[in-house]
This record gives C-alpha cells, sequence and structure tokens, in this order.
C-alpha cells in the first residue's frame, strides 16, 4: 500500500494542506499495473485534482504540476487534460492538437518487474531526436490520419528489461502484417487498426499464439 503513488500524495497534500482531515480512497484498476500506459500516473492526476476539490484548496495549475512532479514526471501531463508535446522533467507542456488515430489494438504482455521504468531508463543508449518529434508534430497538425507505427526511444532498452518481449512483438508482426509500437517503457504494444471487423479478426489470430498476453479492442470516443 504504502508503495502505491497515489496513497503518497494523499498523504503528502493532507499533511501540508489539512492535516486534521482523514479521506479514504478506493481505486479501481482500469489499466493493468506497471504495463507502461501512465494508469498509476493518471490515477495520482486524478487524486491530486479530487483532494483539492474535496478540500477546497483552491490550487492554480502550477500548484497542482508541482505537486504531480514530486511524484512522478509525467504527472503533470495528465493533469493537462489534452494532448500534448511534453518536454524537461515533464513541466514544460506544449499543447497541441488531438492526433487523428481511430482505433487500435493493445496487446499487455505479463510481467511483474520491480522498479521497471528505473531499470529500463539505466539501459538507455540514445533519445529521439527532435527531428523525429518535429516530423510527428507536423503529420498531427495536418490532421492526417496516422497509422503508425511510432518511434519510442525507450524501447531497445525495453527488449533488455522484459525477458522476451523481442520474440512476442515479432510472432504478433509476423502473423498480423502489423508494425507494433510500445507504450511508454513498457512492456505494453499497440498498433493502429481502424477496421472494427478487422480488429476482430486480427485479435482471433494473435489469440491463437497462445502467449502470455491480454488484448483490448479500442476504440477511441
Amino acid at each position: 500500500m504504502e508503495k502505491n503513488i497515489v496513497f503518497k500524495v494523499l498523504d503528502y497534500m493532507t499533511k501540508k494542506y489539512s492535516p486534521s482531515k482523514k479521506l479514504k480512497i478506493i481505486i479501481e484498476k482500469k489499466i493493468p499495473y506497471s504495463s507502461g500506459m501512465g494508469g498509476g500516473s493518471s490515477n495520482a492526476a486524478t487524486a491530486i485534482q479530487g483532494i483539492n476539490k474535496l478540500l477546497k484548496l483552491n490550487l492554480d495549475s502550477k500548484e497542482k504540476f508541482d505537486i504531480g512532479l514530486k511524484f512522478g514526471s509525467d504527472i503533470p501531463f495528465f493533469l493537462s487534460n489534452s494532448s500534448a508535446l511534453i518536454s524537461g522533467r515533464g513541466d514544460k507542456i506544449q499543447f497541441i492538437k488531438n492526433p487523428n488515430i481511430l482505433d487500435f489494438i493493445i496487446i499487455y504482455p505479463f510481467y511483474q518487474i520491480e522498479d521497471k521504468t528505473k531499470k529500463v531508463f539505466e539501459k538507455i543508449n540514445k533519445l529521439s531526436s527532435t527531428e523525429n518529434q518535429l516530423d510527428l508534430l507536423k503529420k498531427i497538425n495536418s490532421g492526417v490520419q496516422l497509422e503508425g507505427p511510432f518511434h519510442n526511444s525507450l524501447e531497445e532498452s525495453a527488449m533488455e528489461v522484459f525477458y522476451n518481449l523481442e520474440s512476442i512483438k515479432h510472432k504478433i508482426e509476423d502473423v498480423t502484417s502489423k508494425k507494433l509500437s510500445m507504450s511508454g517503457a513498457g512492456p505494453t504494444l499497440y498498433f493502429v487498426e481502424n477496421s472494427q471487423n478487422d480488429r476482430l479478426e486480427i485479435i482471433n489470430e494473435i489469440k491463437k499464439l497462445n502467449l502470455n498476453i491480454q488484448l483490448f479492442n479500442v476504440k477511441i470516443i
């Protein structure tokens, strides 16, 4: 419990702003734990917003961002409630248009690795060039439908941390003829597929591989 980021946010904010108040938070996890999809960080951002409202703190955006940065560099992004280009420690946020992506399939391989994000970053050799980011930003601003795959500088090092993840990726690419991208620090993989019928067929093909994974058929709303 003490390692849960939401508990840490709750403890920090109540002690700092209202030591006499007692709050209880119940989390119903929908995003798999430590999957590279920002589940913990988005939970923490929601907790900051909720505590701010319940305790009537009236914190402004900067104050909430500063709290978020104490517990995770991507929490300010989830506080921004918008598509954004993030730089610095997560404190530099440039709001952008919502990317033109309709639907996709998420593949979550089951791994339990302690401090996996730290281990992935320790092995990283090279980050994305600004050129890669600017090229993607141009496509987003133009409104063109994005199809992927999308470059992730953490993927190479993640493949070292998550044993057999590269093999899982290649097996799925072979049966789907799709190029997969990785989310965050992994191990979650995904690819864009806008046809509902094709997504269902592809999911059935992936299931035949009998891999230790969970599949999500995602539709943007």
